[in-house]
């Protein structure tokens, strides 16, 4: 809300060009432990037209978002962005800085909510890799998960595609559809449960919903 046109356009015109090239999207989103960061079970893989050419363009972006969305107080940027290898593979290391969204008369509060979100210090980093050349995979908070994911993809094992519940739920969508989205009922629940678990403050009740089984 803070951005002027000049700086919407720029924005606009970065992110336009990072998906340009972009050909499909996989997330999964998986429940942790109590205590995780709630985007530590993250991960996702993106088609391009070349891996190579999509983080040049990416990093750009980050860079651009960092220059304009800054902290109103200290005028530190929100987005930071830094090159890495990840399985011996290029990649970025993308943090987002979201402490300086914490204001007001329940900053506090909100300080603490953001750390068991995102991270200590309220800060969220994104590991992007190129996974092959028209592959790009990205994991939250862990590299160690992006080493996991690489690893993954590179056997070539059937990934979740295959797993027979999604099966059974996939013959019953329409064809066609540009977007897909599965929800593990037992899983949810048990992601709630770590949210629950998580935010709860220390000493006060500990709130639990039963498990759910297992379907399709």
């Amino acid at each position: 809300g803070n951005l002027d046109a000049a700086q919407s356009e720029k924005l606009s015109a970065l992110m336009g060009e990072s998906v340009k090239d972009m050909q499909s999207v996989s997330m999964v989103m998986g429940a942790g432990k109590p205590g995780d960061s709630f985007y530590g079970n993250t991960v996702g893989l993106m088609k391009v037209k070349d891996s190579a050419a999509y983080l040049v363009q990416y990093k750009k972006m980050i860079t651009a978002m960092g220059e304009v969305m800054q902290d109103p107080t200290t005028k530190a940027p929100m987005y930071a962005v830094r090159d890495l290898k990840v399985g011996g593979a290029p990649g970025l290391e993308v943090t987002m800085d979201a402490s300086s969204l914490a204001q007001g008369p329940q900053a506090e509060q909100m300080k603490e909510m953001f750390d068991k979100m995102f991270g200590p210090g309220g800060k969220m980093n994104v590991y992007v890799a190129a996974a092959d050349k028209t592959t790009i995979a990205m994991a939250y908070v862990s590299k160690e998960k992006l080493n996991q994911l690489l690893a993954s993809y590179k056997s070539g094992k059937p990934g979740l595609a295959s797993d027979a519940d999604v099966v059974k739920t996939a013959e019953q969508l329409p064809e066609g559809s540009q977007w897909i989205g599965f929800v593990n009922p037992k899983g949810f629940l048990e992601f709630i449960n770590v949210v629950v678990t998580t935010m709860m403050p220390p000493g006060g009740p500990q709130i639990s919903l039963p498990p759910f089984p297992q379907t399709p």
